[in-house]
């Protein structure tokens, strides 16, 4: 419902703010140009959206808590941020995609989020004067909150021909993309299919980020899903657990049509969300909201993050081939491990009584080597689809074997990981970057023809 009003306020204010004018003018460049500022604007405001949710009203409560369930305040608050100040002039890319930056300065957002808590807010979880704190605390750091956009004009509202720039405007290559793949994706793929592209690896980052939330531990051999379960029956929306979550990498692929993109939430945000809503919800007796303030404070700065892949539309390929079809198909139906690290432990005994230094060293080296081999033995099981696993599709020729071999060497120790246990046992911790994994096996079936049934 929240999202629902975000977008529709959104479409209001732009179109308020065209005046009209843009479905009155003729297809041309500066209406292509006007369209993708548009549509950046409304990924802007959709954005900055997110970000004013994270911030903290008082120690108990952030924004989020004071919009959520109320339509008229998150009605009210979209509206406010539909005027958001724009950070430098727009760039128009040379594709056509336009980028924009909004803010928001912090001593309005405070008087409009006052103004909307007076009319429309009726718990008591959040106090007028909490608006006070607020205040004093954004005295000295203005804007508040920022958000950024890119967009194009939907293909049904102007003419496909390339768009065109100016001289007298700035014009820019795509962010976040090498020569390589910025010749790549201009050669087959349209702007709005890129931009389509992001929009998917957004939103599957941010369903992996909720399933790796999932897993956040709140207490020992206890962990967010079993603190949900133990409140309603696990029916919560993990979703409103991360709060403030944002964009730490996009990377555009050089040879494929995929695009990775990384969200981050800090854990400080998702144990405060969490605190506050268990203050209602939560019926166990195996956490308590002072050991929920402790992960809080403790948590400082650390974060989770999650990797999503974007493809983008067949109708947006451009000269599509049986192999490049291929492909996509293939990474539209990524497994949930693809942008994952495999974990595994191993464990061995120093087998030198007398020599325990020297012992310890031979234990841990041993014990590393055994989680390496648990690792590769993992890796070789992962499915690619129902009826083909990694190590099937590995198998079918021979320099992909020997690729995959390679890969499996790259297992990493996890610094810190060495223990000794009072067993008198060492434990190593390895772990491999199932991207890499993914990589390999999109690059050899488009390379080799190898297809993935």
């Amino acid at each position: 419902m929240v999202e629902r009003a975000c977008w529709l306020w959104v479409v209001l204010g732009l179109c308020a703010s065209s005046g009209g004018l843009v479905a009155e003018q003729p297809d041309t460049t500066a209406r292509r140009k006007a369209l993708a500022h548009q549509s950046a604007c409304g990924q802007a405001v959709f954005h900055l959206f997110e970000c004013v949710k994270a911030i903290a009203v008082n120690d108990h409560a952030t924004v989020a808590d004071l919009v959520s369930g109320s339509e008229p305040i998150a009605s009210g608050l979209t509206a406010f941020l539909a005027g958001a100040t724009s950070k430098g002039k727009p760039r128009y890319l040379s594709d056509g995609t336009c980028q924009v930056t909004l803010a928001v300065d912090g001593r309005e957002l405070v008087a409009e989020l006052r103004r909307l808590h007076r009319l429309h807010y009726h718990d008591d979880k959040i106090k007028s004067v909490d608006f006070e704190a607020m205040l004093a605390r954004q005295a000295g750091s203005s804007p508040a909150a920022g958000g950024e956009g890119s967009g194009v004009p939907e293909p049904w509202q102007v003419d496909p021909a390339p768009s065109e720039v100016t001289p007298e405007e700035p014009v820019c290559d795509a962010e976040h993309m090498s020569a390589r793949s910025r010749n790549y994706w201009s050669n087959h793929c349209s702007s709005y299919g890129r931009t389509i592209a992001v929009q998917h690896a957004r939103r599957d980052a941010l369903e992996r980020l909720c399933t790796r939330a999932k897993r956040v531990q709140v207490a020992q051999r206890y962990c967010l899903s079993d603190y949900i379960a133990d409140c309603d029956g696990g029916k919560a929306g993990i979703e409103q657990f991360i709060r403030g979550a944002r964009e730490r990498s996009i990377c555009y692929h050089n040879d494929d049509l995929l695009v990775d993109l990384e969200v981050a939430v800090k854990l400080r945000n998702v144990y405060l969300a969490l605190k506050n809503w268990g203050r209602t919800h939560y019926r166990g007796d195996k956490v308590t909201t002072a050991q929920l303030e402790g992960l809080v404070v403790a948590s400082g700065d650390k974060a989770i993050s999650a990797v999503g892949i974007g493809i983008p539309p067949d109708e947006c390929i451009k000269n599509p081939n049986p192999t490049l079809l291929s492909v996509v198909k293939t990474a539209r139906a990524a497994p949930t491990w693809a942008t994952d690290k495999l974990r595994s432990d191993g464990v061995a005994r120093p087998f030198e009584p007398g020599r325990e230094s020297r012992s310890r060293v031979a234990a841990y080296e041993l014990a590393r080597r055994r989680a390496c081999r648990e690792l590769a033995c993992k890796a070789t099981s992962l499915p690619i689809t129902p009826n083909t696993s990694v190590f099937k599709f590995a198998m079918r020729n021979r320099q992909v074997a020997k690729a995959f071999l390679t890969f499996l060497q790259g297992g990493q120790e996890i610094a810190g990981s060495r223990r000794f246990r009072k067993d008198g046992q060492a434990t190593v911790a390895v772990e491999l970057d199932l991207k890499a994994l993914w990589q390999l096996i999109i690059y050899y079936q488009k390379m080799q023809g190898l297809a993935v049934k």
